[in-house]
């Protein structure tokens, strides 16, 4: 009697195991991997081969053979909440900003992250209502002004703020 039980309990683990094995995804242990919803999409940029996308704040692009990738702070990014995006043809750069203020210049596999709004001390409001590409020169309508970046150089230029009026 032990011994069937034995063959039966043997039987029921390892099937609960190759279950679990096949679930897994090929996502090996300690790696994470992203489920975002792309069928909204709020923006996008052509780049050459490439159109790139944001859909409820989520990069994502897809290349000419209908090719798809995502991009998350797992691939290096350095914010959540995508609010727009621009493409830069003289400097081949998407320019990402973020809702909270951050930047990132992404030029072929590099990113580079400039978060000096982002991190600037001001109680004023940093929300990021705009983004607007022309050439390698990128305007960023904020809460408290207009940021002007340079895209080659991937920092901001200059800062405008309203005239308030009495």
């Amino acid at each position: 009697m032990n011994a069937v039980r034995y063959k039966l309990l043997s039987i029921a683990l390892s099937g609960s195991f190759l279950m679990a094995m096949g679930q897994s995804g090929g996502v090996p242990v300690g790696t994470w991997r992203t489920h975002f919803s792309y069928n909204q999409v709020d923006q996008v940029a052509v780049a050459g081969d490439k159109t790139y996308a944001v859909a409820r704040g989520k990069l994502f692009d897809v290349s000419n053979n209908d090719v798809v990738s995502t991009y998350s702070t797992i691939d290096g990014f350095n914010g959540f909440d995508v609010a727009f995006i621009g493409w830069s043809q003289p400097t081949n750069t998407l320019v990402v900003a973020y809702s909270d203020g951050n930047l990132d210049f992404v030029t072929g596999r590099s990113i580079r992250n400039v978060p000096d709004f982002k991190n600037k001390a001001m109680t004023a409001d940093k929300t990021v209502y705009n983004l607007r590409v022309d050439g390698s020169t990128a305007l960023l309508a904020t809460g408290v002004g207009l940021l002007l970046i340079d895209v080659e150089k991937q920092h901001i230029i200059d800062h405008y703020r309203p005239l308030l009026t009495a």
